[in-house]
């Protein structure tokens, strides 16, 4: 699959806090997504400085429901 054939919603977080409370919301975010597309995915940018980004597909979002991510 073509990264250009797939939906994707990307996040830029300004913050750490902001960061962290994206990623305990990521299965949520995900069953929203897959509504308009059951291959979707999401990348969240941390801030600068605090590493790489996360890459998550919407078809994957039962192994992040209750994730220490989870706030």
């Amino acid at each position: 699959v073509n990264i250009a054939e797939v939906l994707m919603l990307v996040i830029y977080c300004p913050d750490a806090l902001n960061n962290w409370r994206v990623l305990g919301q990521m299965a949520a975010i995900a069953e929203t997504l897959a509504q308009f597309s059951p291959r979707a995915k999401i990348r969240v940018h941390p801030p600068s400085g605090m590493g790489a980004p996360f890459d998550m597909r919407v078809n994957e979002r039962s192994a992040y429901q209750g994730h220490p991510f989870k706030q």
